[in-house]
């Protein structure tokens, strides 16, 4: 379903895509993509290049037609500053927050097992949190190798872990259970 409206848009003819491919990577959509930049891209990228800042993936639009986009800058707050000092100078810039850097901060999936993953993919690709439903529990477990029970016993757990983490903001992890880096030494990111 997902590479289905891929294909489409970057097969469009408005579209400046080279080159493209679609691979599915342990459950995931992989999409690598050769465009030909616009200047503004050009120019975004020159200036970012300028700086020893790195690009935290994924990257994200948002906003009415996808009109914004947000990017996470891992740096220290030198480079930072400089880098959004130079950036405003090429395009509205709007700073959600800065802080010490987490891998996993903003990124709500990092709670699932392999298989809590496995089972949100799935329902999502054949369309369970579609209105109305495209597919019953049944039918996603024949998929997955397992009992109806079971698929609706991953849902309503992944569901509960990934509610819990928009709720709290933050990991449902306990203490102690993730990462264990040194936040002192860890460069602060700008998103």
């Amino acid at each position: 379903m997902i590479e289905r409206h891929v294909t489409r848009a970057l097969d469009h003819p408005d579209s400046n895509t080279v080159d493209y491919l679609l691979s599915d990577v342990d459950g995931n959509t992989l999409l690598q993509l050769h465009y030909q930049p616009s200047e503004l891209t050009t120019q975004l990228l020159e200036t970012h290049r300028r700086h020893a800042v790195i690009l935290d993936y994924p990257m994200e639009y948002t906003g009415s037609e996808n009109g914004s986009l947000r990017v996470s800058q891992i740096g220290f707050e030198g480079e930072l500053r400089s880098l959004i000092s130079d950036t405003r100078s090429l395009v509205d810039l709007e700073i959600e927050r800065l802080g010490r850097y987490d891998p996993s901060d903003g990124r709500p999936f990092v709670d699932l097992t392999d298989r809590q993953r496995e089972v949100l993919s799935v329902a999502i690709e054949e369309g369970y949190y579609q209105v109305p439903r495209e597919v019953t529990y049944r039918e996603l477990a024949d998929r997955l190798g397992c009992s109806a029970g079971t698929v609706g016993q991953h849902l309503r757990r992944i569901e509960s872990r990934l509610m819990s983490t928009v709720i709290t903001g933050g990991s449902t992890a306990a203490p102690g259970s993730g990462s264990s880096g040194n936040s002192e030494t860890q460069p602060p990111s700008g998103r």
